[in-house]
């Protein structure tokens, strides 16, 4: 766990954007949230979601301590 940067694969809440048919999935590593959209979909509507996510993590998350 990394206690400086909570959101990277080693804290366990990297966004994940994967291409399926046609498609985007994006989701973080911990599971919490998956969104969708079409190769046009900005990958920015997915990085917004992400971050809101990890802003509201708890607080000894965000200090290493899960």
């Amino acid at each position: 766990m990394t206690e400086e940067f909570p959101a990277t694969w080693d804290g366990g809440h990297a966004l994940i954007i994967e291409l399926g048919d046609e498609e985007f999935a994006a989701h973080c590593q911990c599971g919490a949230w998956a969104d969708g959209g079409t190769p046009v979909t900005s990958l920015d509507e997915f990085r917004l979601t992400w971050e809101r996510h990890v802003q509201h993590l708890p607080q000894e998350v965000h200090q290493g301590r899960t």
